[in-house]
């Protein structure tokens, strides 16, 4: 059990970690495509790069969501457990409880909508700033943030699908999926 809650510190480590990066890495595309700094890009540069931050967006969402189920799977486990030392029961009778407030409805603390509206304002607000910043009027390089707004909902609802299907499993009742 020490292992787990290791790898779920490790984990919640790394979901931070991601969650920070992103806002810094998003943030010098910005200010270099936005030719705020001492970088003054072409029109077609800077504009690429504010176009492209969706791309990483996805790239950075798609970390943070394996990670995050990983740490479903562990819950399941944990839930599903069976020994009677007190540190694991303390653990599963966490999980159960934790898994009853989710199944109840009860309001829920998840990081997965801060991430996926945040990658989609960062994608669609630098695309738009970028527009105004170089004066493009709509061209063939909008396809560009539209496709990773496509891909940042695809990747948003593929995993809350999945997140489903990794929380039921091994219920709090005892049953499983």
């Amino acid at each position: 059990m020490i292992i787990l809650k290791e790898e779920i510190n490790q984990l919640a480590s790394e979901i931070f970690d991601l969650a920070k990066w992103k806002l810094i890495v998003v943030g010098s595309f910005a200010l270099v495509g936005l030719g705020w700094g001492d970088i003054k890009p072409e029109d077609t540069t800077g504009l690429l790069l504010l176009y492209s931050v969706g791309y990483l967006c996805t790239y950075v969402d798609s970390l943070y969501y394996r990670r995050v189920s990983v740490i479903h799977v562990i819950a399941g486990y944990l839930r599903g457990y069976r020994d009677d030392d007190a540190e694991t029961k303390e653990l599963r009778d966490f999980e159960i409880a934790i898994g009853r407030i989710r199944i109840n409805g009860v309001f829920f603390i998840s990081n997965r909508w801060p991430q996926f509206v945040a990658s989609l304002v960062f994608t669609m607000g630098l695309s738009v700033m970028g527009m105004i910043r170089y004066k493009q009027a709509a061209d063939w390089l909008l396809v560009i943030p539209v496709t990773a707004v496509i891909l940042i909902v695809s990747l948003f609802v593929s995993y809350g699908r999945n997140r489903r299907g990794l929380i039921a499993i091994n219920k709090p009742d005892g049953g499983s999926t």
